[in-house]
């Protein structure tokens, strides 16, 4: 469903990352799905269907563990590290969510883009 919904999408603006993995001789390795992360957070998805299906995708990994939600490690292992080490595994996302109500983490964090953008 996720790739019926987002191929014009990947093929459009992911070009690079197949380009990438193509001269490595490697395979995609999630590579699409990280690329269509990025447009999410930066709303630049065209396709609204493609824009939930990606959303819910981001949604259950970093319920299930946040490790597995690669743009909220990239830009919130920081803010994970210092202001949440103590929340099992499960309860990040919802610990960020915490911290940036009472003002500990504030819009111009990196982090803010990626967890609050909603």
């Amino acid at each position: 469903m996720l790739w019926k919904s987002c191929n014009k999408d990947v093929e459009r603006q992911c070009s690079q990352e197949f380009k990438e993995a193509q001269d490595a001789g490697t395979t995609l390795h999630g590579r699409a799905m990280k690329c269509l992360k990025k447009l999410f957070v930066k709303d630049r998805i065209i396709f609204k269907q493609c824009s939930l299906l990606v959303e819910e995708a981001m949604r259950e990994a970093a319920i299930i563990d946040y490790r597995l939600d690669l743009l909220l490690v990239d830009n919130c292992i920081t803010e994970i590290e210092s202001l949440c080490a103590d929340d099992p595994n499960d309860q990040k996302e919802n610990c960020l969510r915490l911290k940036f109500q009472n003002r500990i983490i504030t819009r111009d964090s990196k982090c803010f883009e990626v967890s609050f953008k909603n």
